[in-house]
């Protein structure tokens, strides 16, 4: 029997296989890939920020306060009630420190306040003037365009009666006007305890 010379001192010549080509994955076996975020806050160094252009909120949005709605909505509304009514409070009671200062300073408030609806009701009024002079001159030619007028100059005058209710009120100290003589209420109180505190306690 011939039996194969092999050589103690030299190797076969081995030849490198070459790779395998790589088999795309079967159906079930994507199902099971965890996908990644590409842009996770780990990614950004510490210290900076984001540019504008990255969409990734890693916050909740900041909850926004409710606008009023209605007649609260009007501008000349929303600008009267956005004024610091427990600044000017603070203010009267630091330097006035009487009770007849805080029932003028409430006075003043509860008069701006029925100037603003008043001028609220006189720019109505005019708006109504105009409606019911369109009214008169569209009268037999389009039915529907005079009753659409008509229902807008009722709206206009329900606001008003609205309107004027709440000036009756405010000479009372109730209705809308009443959250912001609350304010000045606690500012006043505020001022003066603190200007008492500065007199007598030396603080």
């Amino acid at each position: 029997m011939n039996l194969p010379n092999f050589s103690m001192n030299t190797a076969p010549d081995v030849q490198p296989e070459p790779s395998a080509p790589i088999e795309p994955l079967a159906a079930d076996a994507v199902d099971n890939v965890v996908q990644l975020q590409v842009d996770t806050p780990i990614d950004r160094p510490a210290g900076l920020k984001a540019d504008d252009s990255d969409t990734l909120q890693t916050e909740a949005p900041a909850p926004t306060a409710k606008a009023p709605g209605g007649l609260m909505a009007t501008p000349a509304v929303v600008t009267f009630f956005g004024q610091n009514f427990f600044g000017f409070g603070r203010y009267d009671g630091a330097r006035y420190k009487s009770q007849e200062a805080q029932t003028q300073g409430r006075a003043a408030l509860v008069s701006a306040f029925q100037n603003v609806l008043s001028g609220v009701i006189c720019h109505k009024q005019i708006k109504v003037d105009g409606l019911r002079n369109m009214e008169v001159q569209t009268e037999g030619l389009c039915p529907i365009a005079t009753r659409q007028l008509r229902l807008a100059c009722e709206r206009l005058e329900r606001e008003m009666a609205d309107l004027q209710l709440q000036i009756d009120l405010a000479a009372q100290g109730k209705g809308w006007v009443l959250a912001a003589l609350n304010e000045y209420q606690v500012g006043f109180g505020k001022g003066l305890r603190e200007a008492i505190d500065a007199a007598v306690l030396g603080l």
